[in-house]
């Protein structure tokens, strides 16, 4: 069962996947939203509860995210985004603005939590 608070939108952006300071590998999102992303990686290295850090470049902004593993599956992995800094939510919260993203539907969940 899924508890999602936001919609994802459907985009492929590569990423740097971290754990303990250590680079594990390369990733691409399958989707983004402001409370998480799907993660497609070549090997499964990735474990629930994992806590790791993902390098994005967003409008050519370097942007580091530490993510919790809430699910894995063969070459994928879904991530919920933890302690996120303002700038990096900033960051997210306009990259999807720009992309169209439905905000108003994301934003009127925040209301209602």
């Amino acid at each position: 069962m899924e508890h999602r608070y936001y919609p994802r939108m459907r985009i492929s952006l590569e990423v740097d996947v971290f754990r303990r300071e250590k680079l594990l590998g390369h990733a691409l999102t399958k989707d983004i939203s402001l409370g998480g992303m799907m993660l497609q990686n070549d090997q499964p290295v990735l474990k629930r509860n994992d806590v790791i850090v993902l390098r994005i470049w967003m409008n050519g902004v370097e942007q580091f995210i530490r993510c919790l593993v809430i699910h894995t599956s063969n070459h994928f992995a879904g991530v919920m985004l933890i302690d996120m800094s303002k700038d990096a939510s900033r960051a997210i919260f306009n990259f999807l603005k720009e992309m169209e993203f439905p905000l108003r539907m994301a934003l009127g969940n925040l209301e209602n939590a």
